[in-house]
């Protein structure tokens, strides 16, 4: 039957015989293979209530679907995977987080320099916030990767200057709030 789970991540299982991958993430089920995947929901069907779709390039298959919050599509041109757009929004939407100038990337320009104000308060609160929701976001958006290692390696010493690179991470979100991975 299913093999045990992968070495690296547990969570994921192979049946090599009928070339069927199952990705399990809380009791969520992810699957990709061959028509055997009729079976498999045919099979989990009879134990649980399930919510399945079927997604692929021929005419009867589904070709966009929500899969843990992200956004995948099958085009002719192959697949297609957009970041859950909430975490961005209320990114973007964050009081106290004045726009700067417009961001062609959000990267880092220059080194945050070593003496700096450490920020305190609601500040602090609001840094260490942000940061997280940027470090989740940044799993599916490699554009802000970079900036987003360089507010969580802050996170221990948040600074002034750590601020005003979230201001511009969050600009640069405003700007630019989708980036499709094709």
């Amino acid at each position: 039957m299913i093999q045990e789970g992968a070495k690296a991540f547990p969570a994921l299982y192979l049946h090599e015989a009928k070339g069927v991958a199952v990705m399990v993430h809380g009791d969520d089920y992810v699957c990709t293979g061959p028509v055997q995947l009729i079976q498999l929901s045919t099979l989990l069907a009879k134990s649980f209530e399930i919510k399945s779709a079927m997604m692929g390039e021929a005419t009867q298959l589904e070709k966009e679907c929500n899969i843990l919050n992200r956004i995948i599509c099958c085009t002719p041109n192959g697949w297609e995977v957009e970041a859950d757009q909430r975490h961005g929004e209320i990114f973007v939407k964050k009081r106290g987080l004045e726009a700067s100038k417009g961001l062609s990337n959000a990267g880092v320009d220059e080194p945050m320099p070593a003496q700096d104000d450490q920020l305190s308060g609601w500040q602090l609160a609001q840094y260490m916030s942000l940061a997280a929701r940027a470090l989740y976001l940044s799993v599916d958006r490699p554009d802000i990767r970079f900036a987003v290692k360089e507010l969580c390696r802050s996170m221990t010493i948040s600074t002034e200057s750590a601020w005003i690179l979230l201001v511009q991470v969050r600009t640069y979100l405003e700007l630019k709030p989708r980036l499709i991975i094709k």
